[in-house]
């Protein structure tokens, strides 16, 4: 794995890179993810070899108060001013970085959970020549459930400071997905129904922290943004889009998938597959059926980059080769 560092205003933006090719050469595509809340990109390095093994270069980065930028921004901290525009503006200086540096690459964008939404937000304001969307565990809540949870954060950000941790909005959060699976094992049992995964997560120090009143009003004030339509009419309405997720993640329930999919058509985007799983919970790659959404997964990513006419790239290709 090769590490960079990239410069978005005064923050440093850590993105990893692997790749089980010789340096700089691409065989079929890239895959970027977005990691969700309260976890980081190196999470995904099982993930990262599978998609290596099927031909694919991968990166993803830190969000900013996570993983390695917890050390420069506290953990889960986005920033005092303009959080949401900030991390989805690092979002943007990541993909022209990958962009710039493999220009004939098909490019393909994953977010997951916290991730899909930046990804959202990215692709509202951006249009870079992709071959697909995922938005994985993600959600289409409704906008007086979101307005409520942005007057609570706000609340709070001024009864306890914007770096303050709110135990009131851990109660309805976090603490409300967990309740649909009792009796609890853990406080994260609602992540997968694998015990070994929850465990993993509950031993990982850079997982599972507490985020800070302002990321949440951060997060629940990108979320309105994004679920206007007007917004989503902006996305590129030709931009193959996969949605994926468990069919018992709490995230979503109910029917939150669902209805982002008749979100984005509505909008008009044109190619929406949604992909769910029974008893699946909010972390398909760790769940009990992990090996089965991978294949499901490279599937939709292999037709998806295959299909394009303007990335015409196909497993006799010549190899794609960093510029």
């Amino acid at each position: 794995m090769k590490i960079y560092t990239l410069k978005s205003d005064d923050h440093n933006i850590p993105l990893y890179c692997w790749n089980n090719l010789p340096e700089s050469v691409v065989r079929k595509g890239i895959v970027h993810i977005s990691h969700g809340m309260a976890e980081y990109g190196q999470r995904y390095h099982s993930f990262a070899t599978e998609l290596n093994q099927a031909g694919y270069l991968v990166f993803a980065h830190d969000h900013r108060g996570h993983g390695a930028c917890i050390e420069q921004d506290g953990a889960g901290y986005f920033a005092g001013q303009r959080g949401w525009h900030k991390v989805v503006d690092d979002l943007a200086t990541v993909v022209e970085f990958i962009q710039k540096k493999f220009p004939s690459a098909p490019l393909v964008l994953m977010g997951h959970s916290m991730g899909s939404y930046i990804l959202q937000g990215y692709l509202i304001h951006h249009t870079p020549r992709l071959a697909g969307a995922i938005l994985s565990g993600s959600n289409y809540a409704p906008r007086l459930l979101l307005e409520v949870g942005l007057l609570v954060t706000k609340l709070e950000c001024l009864r306890q400071g914007k770096k303050g941790i709110s135990p009131l909005i851990k109660q309805l959060t976090f603490s409300s997905y967990n309740r649909r699976f009792k009796p609890n094992r853990t406080e994260f049992d609602w992540l997968s129904r694998d015990p070994q995964a929850v465990d993993d997560y509950i031993s990982d120090e850079l997982c599972g922290f507490s985020c800070s009143n302002q990321l949440w009003h951060d997060l629940f004030k990108g979320l309105l943004h994004i679920g206007a339509n007007q917004h989503l009419k902006q996305i590129e309405s030709k931009l193959p889009f996969l949605v994926m997720g468990g069919e018992k993640d709490p995230v979503s329930v109910p029917l939150g998938q669902q209805k982002l999919t008749k979100a984005l058509r509505k909008a008009g985007v044109r190619n929406v597959t949604l992909s769910l799983y029974p008893d699946g919970r909010h972390e398909m790659l760790n769940e009990t059926n992990s090996q089965q959404v991978i294949k499901r997964l490279l599937q939709w990513i292999n037709q998806t980059v295959m299909s394009q006419e303007y990335y015409p790239v196909n497993n006799s290709a010549p190899e794609l080769t960093e510029s």
